[in-house]
């Protein structure tokens, strides 16, 4: 038996029919996927959503912890290991 190589193409349709001269006489599925196309106005609107995310969580990097904040975490750490069986990791169920 010959192993048949599966060639994925995705792009737009424009994109697409750039390819049609490798494509003529084959057998094709195309599926049509949601969302628009990029570069345009959501694609840009994603680029932005990232780019504030990136800046929360830079300042979030950036600001120290109150005094109330280092308490809790200290506390975290001494209860953690006072109560050990009670702060196990997923993996020790396994």
């Amino acid at each position: 038996m010959t192993a048949q190589t599966v060639t994925v193409l995705e792009g737009t349709w424009e994109e697409i029919l750039e390819h049609a001269p490798d494509l003529a006489g084959k057998r094709l599925l195309v599926t049509v996927l949601p969302g628009t196309a990029p570069g345009s106005d959501a694609e840009g609107t994603k680029a932005q959503d990232n780019q504030t995310i990136r800046d929360l969580l830079e300042q979030i990097r950036t600001t120290p912890l109150t005094d109330e904040e280092e308490s809790a975490f200290d506390d975290w750490e001494r209860n953690q290991d006072a109560y050990r069986l009670r702060f196990r990791s997923p993996e020790a169920f396994e």
